[in-house]
This record gives structure tokens, sequence and C-alpha cells, in this order.
């Protein structure tokens, strides 16, 4: 509930990369900017790149759920590599 109230706001954009590794990011809004990444896999993990927008360049973003232990750092033009775990979710938000 907290990731939904606090982080699932403004437009999604969804990336299908493949069949088995879906993501999406919630861009956030002006009153609420934080945002937000969801990586899925129902099979092989790996990992998918995701604009989470250039106001966020230089942040960087943990799992929330604890799944991975990766640090993602998004770059100067907003996008991060976001990984997920094999038959996993990951919840990544920036670290505060």
């Amino acid at each position: 509930m907290y990731l939904r109230k606090e982080h699932a706001y403004g437009d999604q954009v969804d990336y299908f990369q493949e069949a088995n590794r879906v993501g999406w990011v919630r861009l956030g809004t002006e009153e609420h900017p934080a945002g937000s990444v969801v990586v899925i896999s129902n099979a092989e993990g790996g990992e998918i790149a995701i604009k989470v927008g250039s106001l966020h360049a230089g942040e960087v973003w943990v799992d929330f759920m604890g799944n991975q232990d990766a640090r993602v750092t998004i770059d100067a033009e907003g996008k991060g590599i976001f990984p997920v775990n094999s038959g996993s979710l990951s919840v990544f938000i920036r670290k505060n």
C-alpha cells in the first residue's frame, strides 16, 4: 500500500522487450515526483533499460521489495538498467 500511495503517480510507460520479462515506469507528477519502476520475470532473470526521466539523473534507486541487492544509478539521460531475478518481481524507487 505504501508503494501505491507514494510512488504510483503520473504516466505509465511499458517495456515489453521479451516474452517472459516485462517492466514499466510510473513517471510521477509535479505533486508526486518520486516515481517507480516495476520489473517482473516468470522465467530467467535479467535486466531492462528503462527511462525514468532526466530530472532523476544521478539518483540511486533500490528494490523496495528486497529481492534485488542492486543499486541502479540513473544516467544523465534519465535511464537506468533495472535487474530482476528469475521468477521474481522487483519494485525500484529512489533511495532515501
